[in-house]
């Protein structure tokens, strides 16, 4: 196997923001591939599968979200994030400093990245248009995983890769979260996810083949859980 190739199929990829697109001259979408162990992004036309170009970055890119105009990627070994520029594919000269960054969502004005910094325990808020953050909110635990709700109103935050706990998290004010509560899921948690047009969300397992559906109770905040009844793996 071509080993090039294979960091490039395996990695993590996020779809990218329409500018990317448009700067790479067509209406394909495009997709941006994290190659860790090369410390680049590949920027592929999402529907071919052909490599359109290769953005050189700082060390060990783990996560890569497009947000707005931007592509924000989490360095976690180096504690760096770094924001790659839509409109001219090219990796801004300064980079922010968080402990352990780990993954990212988006707000959904395009202008506001919420990273999660495990080392810090913090949902970290990063102005993209600025490069600076403006928020460090407290979640009780290593935040990794996080999913926003399609209205932008609603964030989970996954707290270890063997979480007891999910914090909620109010970002109906961007720059702003509040943290709602922690609540128990009925396993070890790993990874979140919100269907993109409901409230309800996916949430994996790292100690049992199974999912869970959570769904918003009708009265609060809190959410209430239905396991589903068929396994995956």
């Amino acid at each position: 196997m071509n080993r090039r190739e294979f960091v490039v199929a395996a990695a993590g990829l996020a779809v990218a923001p329409d500018a990317l697109a448009r700067s790479l001259g067509g209406g394909s979408p495009v997709a941006l591939v994290t190659a860790d162990l090369e410390s680049r992004i590949i920027a592929l036309d999402a529907l071919r599968g052909h490599r359109l170009r290769t953005i050189e970055v700082p060390a060990g890119p783990r996560s890569v979200q497009g947000v707005g105009a931007t592509a924000v990627i989490a360095h976690t070994a180096s504690g760096t994030v770094s924001i790659v520029d839509g409109p001219t594919l090219e990796l801004r000269p300064s980079a922010l400093h968080l402990d352990q960054p780990r993954y990212t969502a988006a707000s959904r004005d395009g202008r506001y990245a919420y990273v999660t910094d495990s080392g810090s325990r913090a949902l970290v808020v990063v102005d993209v248009i600025r490069g600076r953050v403006v928020r460090r909110l407290a979640v009780g635990g290593p935040a990794r995983h996080v999913s926003i709700s399609g209205d932008g109103q609603r964030l989970w935050v996954a707290l270890g890769t063997k979480a007891e706990r999910i914090a909620v998290v109010d970002v109906r004010d961007p720059p702003d979260p509040q943290l709602l509560g922690r609540l128990r899921p009925p396993f070890l948690a790993h990874d979140v996810g919100f269907a993109p047009s409901s409230g309800r969300v996916w949430v994996t397992s790292c100690d049992r083949r199974t999912a869970a559906l959570f769904v918003r109770a009708r009265h609060g905040c809190s959410p209430r859980c239905g396991p589903m009844p068929h396994r995956s793996t």
